[in-house]
């Protein structure tokens, strides 16, 4: 009993450490295309209508968008790369916060 008990409290470590890596707070994104002050309200109207969202900023001149995410939420590659292109941006590039 009590290896199995041992065996649960490891388990239940691991899950929330491997848990707690795919979950990221920001993602960075290169997006070709931004040119305005309208680029940056078009993606902003974009994204806020997503979920799991919680606030985005656009820097012009390094041509980045920086999506913070909600509590415990994230969004995939695909769909920031799709809500990106579906506002007539192209994405060149996702950085998740390990790989800035």
């Amino acid at each position: 009993m009590k290896k199995i008990i041992i065996g649960m409290i490891i388990s239940f470590f691991f899950y929330s450490f491997a848990f707690a890596q795919v979950i990221e707070k920001e993602v960075t994104v290169k997006v070709k295309g931004l040119v305005c002050s309208f680029c940056a309200f078009s993606l902003d109207k974009s994204f806020k209508k997503l979920d799991e969202v919680e606030k985005i900023e656009v820097e012009l001149d390094k041509k980045e968008v920086y999506i913070d995410f909600k509590e415990g939420k994230s969004l995939s590659d695909e769909i920031i790369t799709k809500t990106i292109v579906d506002a007539g941006y192209n994405v060149t590039k996702i950085m998740r916060n390990n790989e800035k």
